[in-house]
């Protein structure tokens, strides 16, 4: 009897400017958040004529018309802050620049396409660090919105990525409650605990080493708080060239193949904005898919989305 199959799981976290939600946007910024709002239906295209499934974790306020429909929402704390910010600081942003914050025309096409997962990443990018009350209760309002706005497409959001890969128990559970199923972990924080700025340092350092040195990577499928655990492996690094490129590439191809091997799940991840010049950030992306679709094309891996990969595993732990 032939071997199960590795699972080949790609999310992409589709924020945009909802991103860089504490920062002003200087033209730079407004430039790359452009760039990367103009590669999606490229970024899309690809995937769907590869054949490869994917989890857009999305900013589920793209899903708007823009910030009059956002602004309807005034039982979310974080909204309602929003619009009290009037003409200063995101606020200003958001109705200013509509084009960076509000993308409702591409993620009705991405839902045109079933083997393509919308999962979500928080109403507004809100960032789950510290587990008070207050932030509790408008992390509850945020998805409850999020699933509201994916109802009226007669849809439910399965997956969640949280920003910056801020989690801890009582967000798992509330995210439970909200009826998602799983959500993507991170390898380089024990369990789900709180992070504080070393950790978060810690953590950025020894992904930053581990991207291109250190052992083969692949993933099982957990349980924490009621909810499976998709760990990120490998956040894929497009926008790195030369010989950072091609050692990346090289990680890449063992840890792919290890997958193959050994009937593990590999989970890949990256932004749009990381796709940096589009024909650079293309061809790398182009080169990973190739990796991918050798292993596939001899029945050794299998894409899947998080939801799917949440609803088929057995846990194991």
């Amino acid at each position: 009897m032939s071997a199960r199959p590795g699972r080949f799981v790609l999310s992409i976290d589709l924020e945009l400017g909802w991103g860089y939600r504490d920062t002003r946007l200087d033209r730079a910024l407004q430039r790359r958040i452009q760039a990367a709002r103009d590669s999606l239906p490229e970024l899309l295209s690809l995937l769907v004529s590869r054949k490869v499934r994917a989890t857009w974790a999305t900013v589920m306020a793209l899903e708007l018309e823009g910030a009059d429909e956002l602004f309807s929402f005034d039982e979310v704390p974080s909204v309602r802050a929003l619009e009290r910010g009037g003409r200063s600081g995101l606020s200003e942003q958001v109705t200013r620049l509509p084009e960076l914050y509000f993308y409702d025309e591409f993620v009705r096409e991405l839902r045109s396409h079933p083997e393509q997962e919308v999962g979500a990443h928080t109403l507004t990018h809100l960032v789950c660090d510290r587990a008070t009350s207050e932030r509790c209760a408008t992390f509850t309002a945020e998805l409850a919105a999020c699933q509201e706005i994916a109802a009226r497409s007669s849809s439910k959001l399965h997956s969640l990525v949280f920003p910056g890969n801020y989690y801890s128990s009582p967000y798992l559970q509330i995210a439970r409650r909200a009826g998602f199923t799983c959500y993507r972990g991170d390898r380089f924080v024990s369990g789900a605990e709180p992070r504080g700025a070393l950790s978060r340092s810690l953590g950025r350092g020894g992904r930053l080493l581990d991207a291109y040195l250190g052992p083969v990577r692949s993933s099982g499928v957990e349980v924490s708080s009621g909810l499976k655990n998709i760990p990120g492996d490998r956040f894929l690094r497009l926008e790195d060239g030369g010989f950072f490129g091609r050692a990346h590439l090289a990680r890449v191809e063992k840890e792919l193949k290890h997958a193959a091997e050994t009937s593990a799940t590999y989970h890949l991840w990256f932004h749009p904005h990381n796709l940096g010049s589009r024909e650079n950030g293309f061809e790398r992306l182009r080169a990973v898919l190739d990796l991918f679709a050798e292993q596939a094309s001899a029945g050794r891996l299998l894409s899947l989305t998080m939801g799917e990969v949440a609803e088929e595993s057995e846990p194991s732990g």
